[in-house]
């Protein structure tokens, strides 16, 4: 079935399971896979990222849209900072999924939490650059927000138990310039950058692991744990990483 314009990404299931599903079927009987799901939005989506009871998916315009108990998606108020003229890039969770942050054009940046709750937390650093991807480390109340803008600069913000977020210029690879960054569950973090390269966080910093003969430019990334990821070229090819070598998913 062909999913219509209103079709959304989605994860299905517990989002401690992490597994990955699109166009989620109506309520919540879901099947393992691809399922269909429809929304009230013609709005474009950008990403999407589950929540511990919940989903989220957002877009342009400043397009929020949340799961609800019954399954079916529906569109929320526009989401703080953004405007009929602000997208929003990428959104993620914090490592047990009770919170999401998410971030933009014009510096918007803004954090949602299971409860329904939102802040704006926009204009970091008083940048206003066009942040393309966003990624958390650690639980709620003690975070990491790791931004990465249209100019390939990662920007990082720490929240504490009082809900202050202190910001920071982070370091950056060194080659090339980073264009994705993800963290998993359990804290390990990966970035790739224009030229090729994926590097894990080392301490502060960020030690080179592939990846070997490619020479385009990488387009995101996906940590699943420790030495295991997965990156995807410009060329619409997928490289996973297990550690030790790389190798190229078929795609198809």
């Amino acid at each position: 079935m062909e999913c219509s314009r209103r079709a959304v990404l989605a994860l299905a299931g517990s989002a401690g399971i992490g597994g990955v599903a699109g166009c989620l079927g109506g309520g919540s009987d879901y099947e393992n896979g691809w399922n269909q799901a429809n929304s009230d939005t013609d709005d474009a989506l950008q990403d999407v990222a589950a929540l511990e009871n919940d989903a989220m998916a957002v877009g342009l315009d400043g397009t929020v849209i949340k799961r609800l108990s019954d399954g079916e998606w529906s569109k929320q108020d526009t989401a703080p900072g953004a405007s009929d003229e602000t997208h929003i890039r990428a959104i993620a969770p914090t490592s047990e999924y009770e919170r999401a942050w998410f971030a933009g054009d014009d510096g918007l940046v803004g954090m949602y939490d299971s409860h329904g709750h939102f802040e704006d937390h926009s204009q970091p650093l008083k940048r206003t650059k066009r942040f393309v991807d966003v990624a958390v480390d650690g639980a709620a109340g003690g975070e990491d927000i790791y931004l990465v803008d249209d100019e390939g600069r990662i920007v990082r913000g720490s929240k504490d138990q009082q809900g202050d977020v202190t910001w920071d210029m982070g370091k950056e690879p060194g080659e090339g310039a980073p264009i994705a960054i993800t963290f998993t569950s359990d804290n390990f973090g990966y970035t790739c950058s224009d030229e090729g390269g994926a590097f894990q966080r080392v301490g502060q910093g960020w030690e080179r692991v592939g990846v070997p003969g490619v020479q385009d430019g990488l387009t995101d990334v996906a940590g699943h744990e420790e030495s295991l990821l997965d990156v995807a070229s410009a060329k619409g090819n997928i490289h996973r990483y297990n550690g030790y070598d790389w190798r190229e998913i078929e795609l198809g």
